[in-house]
């Protein structure tokens, strides 16, 4: 599959589920094509999976809930 095939997959499957299209990590990514410039940050709502997301979320709580002790 082609680059630009892949990235229009990618942008209909994040409009068909109700998602706002590329997060600002991955447009910075494919617009830039250099390391140098600095990338925003990827944040827990640029994983499009919501299972996936809360399974995160649990594992970050619990991470800091045992580093605060």
């Amino acid at each position: 599959m082609g680059s630009l095939k892949a990235v229009g997959h990618i942008i209909g499957h994040s409009i068909l589920h109700g998602g706002p299209g590329l997060s600002p990590a991955v447009k910075h990514f494919l617009s830039t094509h250099e390391s140098s410039h600095k990338p925003p940050p990827i944040v827990l709502e640029d994983i499009a999976d919501i299972g996936l997301r809360e399974i995160i979320t649990h594992h970050v709580s619990m991470c800091s809930c045992i580093l605060l002790k």
